[in-house]
């Protein structure tokens, strides 16, 4: 039987425009409406897999949580125990007990370099689903809209 791989990135998108004044110490940000929306996005060679939306930051609790209840369910239905876990090594993801803590669930990580999104496949799906978020200078201004948008994407 082949290994399979997921890999899991959380991407956060939000619409942020910056104000500038003349004199450097005036800076402005102005955010349009309801914030931003956290998305998991899980992609397998051979399946597809649902988004996980988030209201507001992350956390490495949350992340733990969101674990347990996704990734693990997702492998689980993918492939049994045979599968292989790939993340992005941002801050959230980036917990002291990490190691620990995936070895508990019997979790096989692969080693990846840091910082290498261009071999990230995921990256991919990202730059193709934001192209289509904001296609031809589309602005969403509440975190609904924007679900709303990358669900028909």
């Amino acid at each position: 039987m082949k290994k399979i791989g997921i890999w899991m990135v959380m991407m956060g998108l939000h619409a942020i425009d910056m104000i500038f004044a003349k004199k450097p110490r005036n800076i402005f940000s102005r955010q349009h409406g309801g914030g931003s929306l956290m998305v998991w996005g899980p992609i397998c060679f051979n399946e597809q897999i649902s988004l996980t939306f988030f209201s507001g930051r992350q956390k490495s609790e949350n992340y733990q949580e969101t674990f347990a209840n996704h990734i693990l369910h997702f492998g689980e239905i993918l492939s049994g125990t045979d599968w292989t876990f790939r993340h992005d090594k941002v801050s959230v993801h980036a917990f002291k007990s990490k190691s620990q803590w995936l070895r508990s669930y019997m979790v096989s990580v692969l080693n990846w370099p840091v910082l290498s999104p261009d071999f990230h496949p995921i990256e991919n799906v990202w730059d193709i689903l934001t192209s289509s978020v904001y296609q031809n200078g589309k602005l969403h201004f509440s975190a609904e809209k924007l679900r709303v948008a990358i669900e028909d994407a």
